[in-house]
């Protein structure tokens, strides 16, 4: 009979055993996938070099489009949202595009006007970064905020900015920047520069000429620049 009573309680002590184990090693399978995702989100982040971030107000219903150009002269816009080693998470046209249908018919809406900008790599040179009014639907101002961030080795701030669109067409530049041999970020500017018009032009012909002083890439002639005979040479 007492025989009996320890193998049921060693029976008992070995299921609570086997519980015990097979509840460790089930937490010990969620803390492992856990450190797998937060491994890929790290990785993922760690690919983006520098970080342009443009947000207008969620109840403004107009269209504001992002121009990015790099020192090779490839120019990233709502035409051209994956250029070299830059990426458009997306053309945000406004209310427009907050609305949409889920899969059982309902239509739901989120308000938000943001577009994002990625830089996987970085090149030597020149970036200059616009935005434009390219659609205006309201009646008021649009305040546009724009923030670039440059995110390795750690997350710096290259320039935080507020400008005021007010009519279609308007294009703005709002920091130039220069990316230096050793990564540095230095010559932080907004010297004006027209990359809408170049991105009409190059890809839809827009048969419309660029202001007079300026060249085939929207930047200013400098003082003294003979359009008509631009090498200055006698004829």
């Amino acid at each position: 009979m007492n025989l009996k009573y320890a193998h049921d309680n060693i029976t008992t002590l070995l299921d609570i055993v086997c519980c015990v184990l097979i509840v460790y090693f089930a937490a010990f399978m969620v803390a492992f996938i856990q450190m797998a995702i937060d491994k890929q989100e790290k990785k993922t982040e760690a690919h983006a070099e520098i970080q342009i971030v443009v947000t207008w107000p969620e109840d403004v219903n107009d269209d504001v489009d992002t121009y990015v150009e790099d020192p090779s002269g490839r120019l990233l816009s709502f035409s051209g949202q994956d250029v070299g080693l830059m990426a458009l998470d997306r053309d945000d046209r406004g209310r427009m595009t907050d609305i949409f249908m889920t899969a059982d018919g309902r239509w739901v809406e989120y308000k938000g006007n943001r577009e994002i900008v990625t830089l996987r790599g970085l090149e030597k040179g020149e970036y200059c970064v616009n935005v434009q009014m390219f659609s205006k639907r309201s009646d008021e101002d649009c305040p546009v905020q724009i923030v670039i961030e440059k995110m390795n080795p750690r997350v710096t701030l290259i320039a935080q900015e507020m400008v005021i669109l007010k009519t279609m067409g308007d294009d703005i530049t709002v920091c130039r920047f220069t990316v230096t041999i050793d990564g540095n970020i230095t010559n932080v500017n907004r010297l004006q520069k027209d990359l809408a018009r170049r991105n009409a032009q190059s890809h839809f012909g827009n048969p419309y000429p660029l202001p007079s002083g300026h060249d085939s890439f929207g930047n200013p002639y400098p003082s003294g620049h003979d359009e008509e005979n631009p090498s200055g040479e006698d004829e």
